[in-house]
């Protein structure tokens, strides 16, 4: 604190006058649920925290997570509940192409992309009425359990059968293979309230990428730390060292595809054994370092 004025002191100083009561600590789920970003966390029947992440483990073969609790709550051995409630997604984010009397709809590749791989998706059954702003679905990512509304009314003619047994279609192309259902539109009229492609790309600019996920939320977070707008949060940095293009980072990797990375890596440096322990031969891996080590003493 001895920098002089920046950006975001004040709120720094106000933690360190009023420090947090609640403190992030690791959990293990019981049973099949996952924890999801929000999720609220209750101890003894009472509200207590949330959860900030988790997910299936493919490493310990467990359901993981992380949350808020109190300070006094956060050591090994307590037990909390983990308040298990769908996460919305935001209702501008879903999509309708009109052919005729029947609308195809599915959810926006920025939709797609903030929720992350998806796992699992539900569908309505062939028959179902929906309605205009109303739950149509939901699908599962390593994020979150996310509803899916309707942008219009009408009777499910068919539904994409194919996201049962291949949710992951919806990340590879959200528009072609990755489409919810067909609906046959009962109120065409609603579709002119919906925004079209251009205007939903403009839309779409006052969205930040890997920042809070809602307009309240990045407005909560710009005043707690005392800027106005993004703009105004990176105004101190000299024009000469800012960037005026994307960063040259390569894409993010799901879980799995980060420990099948490294898998393939330790591979890279392991040979191959048999020993004999107990009732029978079994197959074993060590790096290289441990034979050469072995092999001189």
């Amino acid at each position: 604190m001895d920098k002089g004025d920046f950006i975001g002191r004040a709120a720094l100083e106000k933690a360190q006058a009023n420090p947090s009561k609640r403190k992030l600590t690791g959990f293990i789920m019981k049973g099949r649920g996952i924890g999801r970003d929000g999720y609220e966390i209750q101890i003894d029947g009472n509200a207590a925290g949330w959860v900030t992440s988790g997910g299936p483990s493919p490493t310990t073969g467990q359901n993981l997570g992380l949350c808020y609790v109190p300070v006094d709550k956060a050591g090994p051995g307590n037990t909390i509940h983990v308040m298990v409630r769908n996460q919305p997604v935001e209702a501008d984010h879903e999509w309708v192409s009109v052919d005729g009397e029947i609308g195809t709809i599915g959810i926006s590749k920025y939709a797609e992309q903030s929720l992350g791989d998806i796992v699992y998706v539900d569908v309505p059954k062939v028959g179902a009425s929906v309605e205009s702003g109303k739950t149509l679905g939901s699908v599962e990512s390593v994020k979150a359990v996310s509803d899916i509304y309707s942008p219009v009314t009408g009777e499910v003619t068919a539904v994409n059968e194919a996201l049962a047994t291949a949710p992951e279609k919806i990340n590879e192309d959200p528009y072609e293979l990755g489409w919810l259902a067909k609906i046959k539109l009962s109120a065409p009229d609603e579709l002119k309230a919906l925004m079209n492609a251009a205007d939903y790309a403009k839309y779409l600019e006052g969205f930040m990428r890997y920042l809070p996920k809602s307009d309240f939320e990045r407005h909560e977070m710009l005043q707690a730390i005392g800027a106005t707008s993004l703009e105004d949060l990176y105004s101190y940095l000299p024009k000469e060292v800012r960037f005026e293009r994307p960063l040259d980072i390569e894409p993010g990797k799901s879980e799995y595809e980060i420990v099948d990375y490294f898998k393939a890596r330790g591979n890279e440096t392991a040979t191959g054994y048999a020993s004999f322990l107990g009732a029978g031969v079994y197959a074993h891996y060590r790096p290289v370092i441990v034979d050469t080590v072995a092999s001189r003493g």
